[in-house]
């Protein structure tokens, strides 16, 4: 008989040609897209496309505009540190209103010094707390007769300073005032 060729018997498998492994599919910018969130998260890179000069020049941010005007221009870079400053300001307003609501209801056990002390404190902060200065006001004015010169000078200079209007306190403040005066020049006689 016939000679089988090498390898095998005629027709067999072995007569096939070599079996090639398909090469692996291309990515497509759909699969990237999928991989990469999916539609509205995916940003297709045209970057990538750009022929630039540079490449390095394809990572540069592109500038967002409005109005015809870069928004990069009006960034502030130390909007942290005034951000910072306005949490920390607001803190203190925190603070300084829960002071006055405190103290308010208990202005009858402070001294003259206190009561003025604390008048200027909170006008010298630049935190009016209108209803406190209220409360002192009416707790001053019957009790100036114990208020030293000074004193009733502090406490004037606190309710203008805050802009705050307490016209019976200063009122009163000012008669006795001209008293002390009239007093101190007739004792210089």
């Amino acid at each position: 008989g016939a000679a089988a060729p090498a390898g095998g018997a005629a027709g067999s498998s072995t007569d096939l040609p070599d079996f090639e492994a398909p090469a692996p599919a291309r990515t497509l910018q759909r699969d990237l897209e999928e991989a990469g969130g999916g539609a509205g998260v995916y940003s297709l890179p045209l970057q990538r496309q750009w022929e630039l000069k540079r490449p390095e020049w394809a990572d540069d941010m592109i500038p967002e505009i409005m109005d015809g005007k870069n928004i990069a221009d009006f960034v502030d870079p130390d909007i942290e540190a005034k951000l910072d400053e306005l949490e920390r300001e607001e803190e203190e307003r925190a603070a300084l209103a829960a002071l006055a609501a405190e103290a308010a209801p208990r202005l009858r056990e402070f001294s003259t010094h206190e009561l003025a002390n604390l008048a200027a404190a909170f006008a010298t902060a630049g935190h009016a707390a209108p209803a406190l200065l209220d409360e002192i006001a009416i707790e001053a004015a019957p009790r100036l007769h114990e208020f030293d010169s000074e004193q009733l000078r502090i406490t004037a200079r606190a309710y203008a300073t805050a802009g705050h209007a307490a016209p019976a306190l200063l009122g009163a403040i000012a008669a006795s005032e001209r008293r002390g005066g009239q007093q101190h020049s007739e004792a210089a006689v």
